[in-house]
């Protein structure tokens, strides 16, 4: 397993992290045996970041079976959680939402369950427009100040809300920084590991939605980031301005692409990153012009 610094703080965190939302969930999620032995195989590869979230993950059964996990062990461990959401049905109006309030109740909830007085990494789970950006950041640096339990790394959802767009990259906003991954000369993320998609790309794909001249807010969706695809030769990319090589210029023909495919699959599995089965799918996908879900 390697590591990666989170952010621009000092916090290492294993470059899988294993994500708990099924822990729990009666209907359809992970038993508690079964979320053991997935964990005992993520420590066994040398994983040590786990993300849960407050009672929205299996009405809060996630953070408790995380807690019990990471119990012996707990400083081994970065744990990230999460607020804004609250299970419906309940009868306090706030509950829920990005505000002080809010954050405290989930925080001390958080705490409660996962069985510890800190957490690693406090994330905020959706934008909130009814909550003012400074009230937010004031909430979240005040927990930190206070000497609150939690949040000593702390990130943001970072909607335009919270950025000067005429400023690249993004301002600090107060003790917080906008994280931002470093990007190759694709556009795409250098850390973390890429699926194939990315791996043997046909296009740009970010978990953020790039902004032009023309473009107004909301006119992007916000949350599924976006696919900016390749142009087809050199020509077409000169023309525009693209400077990201063509597909011409990466894939001689559709042959040379799944054989690239079919290559980045093998070292995936060679790695224990992506089952056989999946490979084999993947690059069926990839014959039948499939994979890279540009059409």
């Amino acid at each position: 397993m390697r590591y990666q610094l989170f952010g621009r703080s000092g916090l290492r965190v294993s470059e899988l992290c294993l994500g708990t939302m099924t822990f729990g969930s009666a209907k359809w999620g992970t038993p508690e045996h079964e979320a053991k032995q997935m964990y005992g195989r993520f420590r066994d590869l040398g994983g040590n970041y786990l993300d849960t979230a407050n009672e929205i993950y299996a009405e809060g059964r996630s953070e408790e079976i995380v807690g019990g996990l990471i119990a012996d062990h707990r400083h081994e461990i970065v744990v990230a959680t999460k607020y804004s959401f609250a299970m419906p049905g309940g009868r306090n109006p706030n509950a829920g939402g990005n505000h002080r309030k809010s954050l405290l109740r989930s925080l001390e909830s958080s705490l409660k369950r996962l069985n510890t007085d800190f957490v690693d990494v406090m994330w905020i789970h959706a934008w909130d427009p009814a909550t003012p950006a400074d009230e937010l950041m004031r909430a979240l640096d005040d927990a930190v100040r206070q000497g609150i339990p939690g949040l000593p790394y702390a990130a943001i959802f970072t909607g335009a809300n919270f950025i000067d767009p005429a400023v690249f990259p993004a301002k600090v906003l107060g003790t917080y920084p906008v994280f931002v991954p470093r990007a190759d000369s694709d556009g795409m993320a250098i850390a973390g590991i890429r699926m194939l998609p990315l791996a043997v790309p046909r296009a740009t794909y970010t978990g953020w939605n790039p902004r032009a001249p023309g473009y107004g807010a909301g006119a992007l969706f916000p949350l599924q980031g976006a696919v900016v695809p390749f142009a087809a030769t050199r020509a077409e990319r000169e023309a525009s301005g693209d400077p990201r090589p063509s597909l011409a210029e990466r894939y001689a023909d559709s042959a040379a692409y799944v054989a690239a495919v079919r290559a980045a699959a093998a070292q995936m599995v060679a790695e224990r990153l992506l089952l056989p089965q999946d490979a084999e799918r993947a690059i069926e996908l990839a014959t039948q012009d499939r994979l890279s879900q540009l059409h």
